[in-house]
């Protein structure tokens, strides 16, 4: 779902973060569980959800930041 996301949300940018290499990450963006969904606007959380949702859903999601 987030790869597919990813390439076709092109005015988006999309990362990943691998928690056990970069603690320090996960801690300033209060990541305590995956799946976590964080946006971000200007280095700022404006958005952030913790567990799986389905593709339908993470796509309204993701129209809600970039219609």
């Amino acid at each position: 779902v987030f790869a597919a996301a990813a390439g076709k949300r092109t005015a988006l940018k999309f990362g990943t973060i691998d928690t056990d290499a970069e603690p320090a990450l996960a801690a300033k963006l209060d990541i305590r569980a995956q799946p976590t969904i964080v946006v971000l606007k200007d280095g700022n959380v404006i958005y952030k959800q913790v567990g799986a949702m389905s593709a339908a859903k993470f796509d309204a999601l993701l129209d809600r930041f970039a219609p």
